[in-house]
């Protein structure tokens, strides 16, 4: 399918400088139909609305609530191609300090509702044909495996996350839907600034500096590699580190 013929649902694209905002403005850009949700109603018609895309009301954690999107979306256009799920929860813990209802939180809002996500967009996208394959796409975080030690409850939380790639991959690989993540490193987005990591310029320096091609990602780079992702890339079961090669280093290098 063209482009212009594809029809796209977006998790968690509420905040203007995150990566679920830019790949709307990506996918958007490449003409793909995209219908998005996020809980703050008002900042996601300001994104659509230049696009024309549908804007609908979507707490990522509540199964009802995707469903809901993922009927509007077939009620619109009949049919769903993409299904990309930036929605996410950034706790700040250490193992030792590390409360229960922050654990629980981080896997609702990170793992439980991806296997949500998972489970309906497939669903609606249906059998496929071998020329049309569907696509699903999931942002995870380089921290899964890369540990950075503040963030120990959502990156449990992601790997969680990327073992349900893996298995979605082989799941629904029959049914011509490749299922993969994108793994970034440091982003600076509204969910970093407002998050109570300590010296975040700092963290910033340390890591382009631990970084190969010396600076961090942004996010219309990691809209770039969904849309890679959610395209033409013959790739399935992927975690797709956006990182500038800063998966080869310590995370604040050596």
């Amino acid at each position: 399918m063209r482009s212009t013929e594809k029809v796209a649902v977006v998790l968690g694209a509420s905040a203007k400088n995150g990566i679920g905002w830019a790949c709307v403005e990506r996918l958007a850009a490449e003409g793909v139909k995209v219908v998005v949700g996020a809980r703050s109603y008002d900042r996601l018609k300001a994104l659509c609305d230049p696009f024309g895309a549908v804007a609908v009301r979507c707490d990522a954690a509540s199964r009802d609530d995707i469903k809901h999107i993922s009927d509007v979306a077939l009620e619109k256009y009949g049919h769903i191609d993409i299904a990309v799920n930036s929605a996410g929860v950034g706790h700040l813990s250490s193992i030792a300090d590390v409360k229960e209802d922050m654990l629980r939180e981080a896997m609702v809002v990170n793992y439980y509702a991806m296997v949500n996500f998972v489970q309906i967009m497939t669903a609606a996208m249906g059998e496929r044909a071998a020329d049309n394959i569907g696509s699903v796409v999931l942002v995870s975080t380089m921290s899964v495996d890369h540990p950075m030690a503040p963030v120990f409850p959502y990156a449990a939380a992601k790997g969680a996350t990327d073992t349900l790639v893996r298995y979605a991959a082989l799941e629904y690989g029959p049914k011509h839907i490749k299922v993969n993540s994108i793994n970034p490193g440091f982003v600076m987005t509204d969910m970093a600034r407002g998050s109570d990591l300590q010296g975040l310029e700092i963290v910033e320096q340390l890591t382009a500096k631990a970084t190969p091609l010396g600076r961090i990602a942004t996010a219309a780079e990691c809209a770039d590699a969904v849309y890679w992702l959610a395209s033409s890339a013959f790739v399935s079961g992927l975690h797709l580190k956006v990182c500038g090669g800063g998966q080869l280093r310590p995370q604040f290098g050596d």
